[in-house]
C-alpha cells in the first residue's frame, strides 16, 4: 500500500504552448476555445498554464490543446510537467468529484504525427530506475517508436498514441510511488523533424 504525502490524489500539469508563428496569440486562444476544460481547475499567467484535477482529465485537456494547435499546420511545441502527490497540494480539490468521462473526444479519429521527449521521476524511492525502466520497456510495445535521448526517452508517432503512453507511464508509477513528476516536450510540424 502506498502512503500519500499530499492531502488528496489530485494531479496537476503546468505547461507552456509554443506556436512558432506570428499568429501565436490567435492559435493559442482558438485552441483554448475548442477545448472543453470544464472538469479541471485552470490558471494561466504570462509564463504558463496550470491545470489540476483527476489524472484522466489532465491528459485529456493537454492532449486536446496540443492537438488543436498542431492541426493548424504550424510548427507547435508544448513543454510541461505532470505531478501528483506534492505535499500539501490541495488547490482545486473540488474537481476530484467530477466523473471520469473525458470531454475532448471529437478529434480522436484524426491523425497528427509528433515527436516527444519525456522524463519520469518517482521521488523518494531507491528503486526509481527500476520503476522508470519498467515503463520504457512497456512503451516499446505501445505502437510508438521509442529511442534514447539525452536525459530522457524519445517517443515518435501519432499524438494520441504519445499521450496514451505518457498517461499510462504516469498512472502505473503513481500507483506505487506517492510523489511522482513527469516532464515532457512534444513537437509537431517541425521543419527539422528528426534532428538530434
Amino acid at each position: 500500500m502506498t502512503s500519500h504525502c499530499g492531502t488528496s490524489r489530485i494531479a496537476g500539469c503546468q505547461f507552456t504552448l509554443f506556436p512558432m508563428s506570428d499568429r501565436f496569440v490567435d492559435i493559442i486562444l482558438s485552441s483554448l476555445r475548442e477545448v472543453d476544460s470544464s472538469k479541471v481547475w485552470m490558471h494561466t499567467d504570462d509564463v504558463s498554464t496550470c491545470i489540476r484535477g483527476k489524472r484522466v482529465h489532465l491528459f485529456d485537456v493537454t492532449k486536446a490543446l496540443f492537438f488543436h494547435a498542431a492541426k493548424t499546420g504550424v510548427h507547435v511545441a508544448m513543454s510541461g510537467t505532470f505531478s501528483i502527490g506534492c505535499p500539501g497540494d490541495s488547490t482545486g480539490d473540488v474537481y476530484m468529484d467530477e466523473s471520469s468521462q473525458v470531454m475532448n473526444q471529437a478529434a480522436d479519429s484524426l491523425n497528427q504525427s509528433a515527436g516527444c521527449r519525456f522524463s519520469l521521476y518517482p521521488l523518494g524511492r531507491e528503486d526509481y530506475m527500476e520503476q522508470i525502466y519498467q515503463q520504457i520497456d512497456w512503451s516499446k510495445t505501445a505502437g510508438v517508436d521509442v529511442s534514447h535521448s539525452h536525459y530522457a526517452t524519445r517517443l515518435d508517432g501519432d499524438v494520441h498514441d504519445i499521450f496514451r503512453v505518457l498517461e499510462h507511464c504516469f498512472e502505473q508509477v503513481q500507483q506505487k510511488v506517492s510523489h511522482v513528476t513527469m516532464s515532457f516536450t512534444i513537437s509537431a510540424n517541425s521543419p527539422s523533424k528528426g534532428g538530434q
